[in-house]
């Protein structure tokens, strides 16, 4: 049985934001067919919410690092939140109670579960639903990078309170806002969890990276959907890399796709999964960070870093198969005309969380990344609606 927040809701939402939408909220079940009602789907984003109840007394990292992005799901950014806010007709206004949905914003808590109830007079005085989103305290987006896991920081809550202040004999009050200052990224509660979100039919295309020209460094790098042909995998090598000159990132190539390839809004990136090899035989024992970034033509989407990338060798057979995950992004809509996804691969010396140096060597000739082989088919996939 799928539920429907009320569309009164929606309709206050257009009065306030002069944004048309035709957004509907629908319980969905996350394991198909258990009736477990654990997602709400919204039918304008696409995009389905995780019930905030399912990662209580769960911190940010324990979240990041578990089972439940490897489902696919991620914390959702401040502004998915407030969108979210929007189409269940209880939009942010900065906690203002002149203007306030009480109606609204009970429904939206009670889908997304519960997290803080208080009790008065023998009723129910208070429901409030607390979640982390990808957005700091300071407003910047939450990745591996900017915020290493293990190293605390200061959360953005996203936050439904509802407040039955007819006991009293005052007016309901429902307000959907942001808090923050605490927790901290370590930190786990009971009267918390996380926002999280994917989307609804996560069926990715595949970016396969290619190369046209010469088995060493094609100066051709493209990708498209279709796998490799070739038993012998392509190879592009990083320049010098050196611990000393502050560790600067070393680019090891850009691959572009086709605009038409990638016509619409990428909601979602799986992990890029890649080959890493020595370029030099005589740097083996160094380790090596691996970040790629993901451009709309010039303007960075989204990024992910692995750090500390141990026994890499000299051998094509033996080459190390990584895969990077990418942090939580705003997703961006490409035109399908001018507008081309890239991706881009750097490498530099492995370093800790703090970014001081791990165990290895200090400096290398280069690092090389296998793609383009029936066995080697470096790729990630993109999910675009």
């Amino acid at each position: 049985m799928n539920y429907r927040l009320p569309i009164i809701g929606v309709m206050l939402a257009l009065l306030l934001t002069s944004h048309p939408t035709s957004a509907e909220l629908i319980a969905i079940d996350l394991v198909p067919g258990s009736n477990d009602q654990l997602l709400t789907h919204d039918t304008e984003t696409g995009l389905d919410w995780l019930a905030v109840t399912e990662t209580v007394n769960m911190s940010y990292d324990d979240v990041r690092t578990g089972i439940w992005y490897d489902m696919g799901f991620r914390h959702a950014t401040q502004s998915q939140l407030r969108l979210l806010f929007v189409h269940a007709g209880t939009p942010d206004d900065g906690f203002d109670t002149s203007v306030t949905y009480p109606e609204e914003t009970k429904a939206l808590a009670e889908r997304l579960g519960l997290t803080l109830v208080h009790d008065a007079r023998g009723q129910r005085e208070r429901e409030t639903t607390l979640g982390l989103v990808g957005t700091d305290f300071f407003g910047n987006l939450v990745t591996f990078a900017t915020h290493p896991v293990g190293q605390p920081f200061g959360a953005l809550l996203g936050k439904l309170d509802f407040f039955n202040s007819e006991i009293f004999g005052r007016r309901n009050t429902g307000e959907a806002h942001f808090t923050g200052g605490h927790p901290f990224s370590t930190e786990a509660g009971p009267n918390f969890g996380s926002f999280l979100v994917r989307p609804h039919d996560p069926t990715p295309r595949s970016l396969v990276l290619h190369g046209a020209g010469a088995t060493a460094n094609p100066p051709s790098l493209t990708i498209d959907a279709f796998a490799p042909t070739t038993t012998s995998a392509k190879y592009k090598d990083s320049s010098a890399v050196t611990f000393s000159q502050r560790n600067g990132w070393r680019e090891i190539g850009t691959w572009s796709a086709p605009p038409e390839l990638t016509h619409g809004t990428l909601t979602s990136l799986t992990d890029l999964r890649v080959w890493l090899g020595l370029k030099n035989s005589d740097d083996q024992g160094t380790r090596f960070d691996l970040l790629t970034e993901v451009y709309r033509t010039d303007e960075l989407v989204a990024s992910g870093l692995v750090r500390c990338i141990e026994g890499i060798t000299r051998n094509p057979a033996s080459a190390v198969q990584v895969s990077v995950r990418f942090d939580p992004f705003d997703p961006p809509n490409f035109d399908g005309a001018t507008e081309a996804l890239r991706v881009r691969v750097l490498t530099r010396i492995g370093t800790n969380p703090d970014d001081s140096k791990c165990p290895g060597h200090t400096s290398a000739a280069g690092l090389r990344l296998y793609f383009d082989g029936v066995n080697q088919p470096s790729q990630l996939e993109a999910t675009i609606p």
